[in-house]
């Protein structure tokens, strides 16, 4: 596979923490700006979030190791 492994597991970490950058920040927000109008279903959301990035990460480092 050469050198694509090595450039879709740097996207695919890359994603992953941007991801995890976005999730951060809108918790960030939540946390200050959040008030009684707020889903309560945002935490959920959250996790989803926080679970989609560490999948991307890991497949992406899976793409390193495995490649």
């Amino acid at each position: 596979m050469g050198i694509w492994a090595w450039v879709i597991g740097t996207v695919l970490i890359a994603l992953g923490l941007v991801q995890a950058g976005l999730t951060w920040h809108g918790f960030r927000h939540v946390q200050t700006a959040g008030g009684a109008e707020t889903s309560p279903f945002i935490m959920g959301s959250f996790g989803s979030s926080v679970f989609i990035a560490v999948v991307l990460i890991l497949a992406g480092i899976g793409t390193y190791a495995f490649h």
